[in-house]
């Protein structure tokens, strides 16, 4: 991680935090995938400096930690708070799924992950209520920015 993303990263840390100590948090459906979402953004960083992830794999982590970053996402954070991150975490399992399914040993995903959660499970769990959770219409678009090209068509 360089040191712009570990600023970051360790100031989203402290807003999820501090979410995550709300009352009306926790009757936020989402909850659970709002608080992954530090976890998500370190293993994107920590995969796209990982020899033994194909530089064209690299690239596509580093759109996704610049998407995070970005204020200019579909769902600004800025503006509706913490659920703005769901379309960020969303990212993060459409790409890390494509790696696992690319070949990349699940193994090596969790040697870098950062949380008891198991992150196949987490992945999974995320891009299972997508569509319900960010709507048809914005998971169409996140599918269309950040899938897999070879699989579209």
């Amino acid at each position: 991680m360089d040191n712009r993303q570990f600023d970051y990263y360790q100031r989203l840390k402290l807003k999820i935090k501090k979410y995550g100590e709300q009352e009306s948090a926790k009757n936020n459906r989402w909850f659970d995938f709002i608080m992954l979402t530090p976890d998500f953004f370190k293993l994107l960083c920590t995969l796209a400096v990982e020899n033994r992830i194909p530089v064209k794999k690299r690239l596509k982590l580093a759109s996704a930690i610049a998407y995070f970053m970005s204020p200019f996402d579909f769902l600004p954070e800025e503006i509706i708070g913490p659920a703005g991150y769901l379309d960020d975490v969303t990212v993060a399992a459409l790409i890390l799924k494509e790696l696992l399914d690319k070949g990349v040993d699940v193994q090596l995903l969790r040697e870098h992950w950062g949380n008891e959660r198991d992150i196949r499970e987490a992945i999974e769990n995320i891009l299972e209520h997508a569509e319900e959770m960010l709507g048809k219409s914005l998971w169409e678009k996140i599918k269309e920015k950040f899938g897999d090209k070879d699989e579209q068509g």
